[in-house]
């Protein structure tokens, strides 16, 4: 974990949350794509959750990289209780360990990946999700829990509408770029295949689009770009009108929907994560981090590969009352996300 006092403030008020935390105790936790955004936040409120109520949690960090574990995690890997695994999770989980609880957020999370590695990406989500599953489906694991994504819902016909969990638009197979939303998809099923044959308990949870204070360096999402720039105290460079919905979350709000799916949503059902706001346009969110960092905000035209990496989808906004019906809240405003995300990577060590 970063040594960012306000990080850990913000960690701890969302542990303040009147959750049964006593769910987790003397559970061993896997967290598979432990380095992403998602992966990496889960496992600090995790380590932070074992600090403050001593539940006797065992947190398994799954990465392929142990130079980025490395780095993001830093000394905190030292600690008794986080035991780091070191593989590709399209890889069989080692039998040597016991998991009450997998997170599966492994995945490529950018752009450009699906472009220039399709192949990879659809393995990671597909292969990786069928040894999981495996592994629960041989070992009584409690639950699995998977994150999927916003995508998987395609373009609707009618794109003004919001996204609810069981309505579906068009993606066209037959393009490379689908080899995300399809193999999210395929996921998804597995886990429901899972569930109907075998009796694997399992949850996902769709994502809209979650920002906060970590990213890889070479992620090729928008929102990263902007937050890049900003901290170079650059102007912004926008690469499409920005006019495209989306479903902005904070990545500590994020978090805690995980826990509240984990812990009460159905089995074999999805919920969406959005954020505060039902959606903000890509050019609003821009405009916010922009006048937050003050600088500026321009657009440009995008390279082929920028290009061909894009999601069609106009319209990604979600509608999270299923997930608010689990007893969830979000805390974080937009403004208020982007602020700390910009605070916290200005005063990281």
């Amino acid at each position: 974990m970063w040594n960012s006092t306000i990080y850990k403030e913000e960690i701890k008020k969302v542990l303040s949350t009147n959750f049964p935390w006593e769910k987790f105790r003397g559970k061993n936790i896997l967290v598979t794509g432990a380095t992403g955004l998602i992966g990496s936040t889960l496992v600090d409120c995790l380590i932070e959750l074992e600090k403050e109520r001593k539940l006797g949690i065992n947190i398994y960090i799954l990465c392929r990289d142990a130079n980025k574990v490395k780095k993001r995690f830093g000394d905190i890997i030292k600690l008794t209780y986080v035991h780091v695994l070191i593989q590709d999770i399209c890889d069989a989980l080692p039998k040597k360990y016991r998991f009450d609880f997998i997170i599966n957020a492994a995945s490529n999370a950018h752009p450009e990946s699906y472009v220039l590695y399709p192949v990879e990406t659809i393995k990671t989500n597909i292969t990786g999700m069928i040894n999981i599953l495996e592994y629960a489906k041989e070992n009584s694991v409690e639950r699995v829990l998977f994150i999927s994504s916003s995508e998987v819902y395609g373009e609707y016909i009618d794109s003004d509408n919001m996204k609810i969990e069981d309505v579906y638009g068009i993606v066209n197979p037959l393009k490379v770029r689908s080899c995300y939303p399809e193999s999210k998809r395929l996921a998804e099923t597995l886990c429901v295949s899972y569930l109907k044959e075998y009796n694997v308990n399992s949850v996902i949870v769709r994502p809209g689009h979650i920002f906060g204070p970590f990213f890889q360096e070479d992620n090729t999402r928008a929102d990263i770009q902007f937050f890049k720039a900003a901290l170079k105290n650059e102007d912004i460079v926008m690469k499409s009108s920005g006019k495209q919905k989306r479903s902005y979350c904070f990545a500590l709000d994020a978090i805690l929907a995980i826990f509240y799916v984990i812990v009460f949503g159905e089995n074999g059902e999805a919920y969406n994560i959005g954020g505060y706001e039902k959606y903000t346009t890509i050019i609003t969110f821009a405009k916010k981090i922009a006048e937050q960092a003050n600088v500026g905000l321009r657009i440009e035209l995008p390279n082929v590969i920028e290009k061909s990496g894009y999601t069609k989808i106009t319209n990604s906004s979600l509608d999270t009352s299923k997930l608010l019906r689990l007893g969830w809240k979000p805390k974080y405003t937009l403004e208020e996300g982007i602020r700390l995300t910009l605070d916290i990577l200005k005063n990281k060590d």
